[in-house]
């Protein structure tokens, strides 16, 4: 968490990898904007443009960096949206979760 509080914006940059970027969910739930991969974003699509944006060349991750660095405004909306996903993403899970242990 201090970590994140110091971090106004996270960065993955993953090349490859399987599954779900934990860190990635991660930062989005300390509603932290992520400039991420394709492959950062895997399992997280949904997440695009919602606190997350991708970038999968050196020179248009430097520009969505920079972007969010210098524009604070774009920063704050960024991480509040981000935020809002991440909530939304966690309430699917344990609702799913509850499903599938209940058996509804």
């Amino acid at each position: 968490a201090a970590a994140y509080e110091k971090a106004s914006v996270v960065i993955n940059p993953m090349l490859f990898g399987t599954g779900l970027k934990i860190k990635t969910i991660e930062a989005l739930g300390m509603a932290r904007p992520v400039v991420t991969t394709a492959v950062g974003a895997a399992g997280l699509e949904a997440s695009i443009g919602r606190g997350c944006v991708v970038a999968d060349d050196a020179a248009d991750f430097a520009e969505a960096l920079v972007t969010l660095l210098t524009d604070e405004q774009k920063q704050i909306d960024a991480g509040a949206e981000a935020l809002k996903f991440a909530e939304g993403w966690n309430r699917e899970v344990r609702e799913n979760l509850a499903g599938i242990f209940t058996g509804r």
